[in-house]
């Protein structure tokens, strides 16, 4: 991609932001990569609250929380969020298959 080229790096900047919403479903693995601290175990809400900057009152939907206990999730049951990025005037939907070893099989 010719990074010169002002669509382009329009193209690249929403991918980044696409990139960066999307790690936050996938918590537990990629986003422990890339900060200092255990994230393990926060609820995406806190997440998108401490890391992204979306208020807890603009977050409408957050299934990507539920059974932050069990290491599995339930089968045939995608993981999402729905919240509203004021700033950036965009409405985010994340949405990532289940992490289970059934829906694997």
């Amino acid at each position: 991609i010719d990074k010169s080229n002002d669509d382009n790096k329009q193209l690249i900047d929403d991918l980044k932001y696409c990139i960066r919403y999307a790690l936050a479903s996938y918590r537990k693995m990629k986003l422990a990569f890339t900060t200092k601290e255990n994230v393990a175990f926060k609820s995406t809400k806190t997440l998108l609250r401490d890391y992204y900057d979306i208020p807890s009152d603009d977050i409408i939907i957050d299934n990507s929380s539920r059974n932050l206990q069990k290491w599995s999730n339930e089968i045939h049951s995608p993981r999402y969020y729905l919240c509203k990025d004021v700033k950036m005037r965009r409405i985010i939907l994340s949405i990532r298959g289940t992490d289970s070893t059934q829906d694997r099989l």
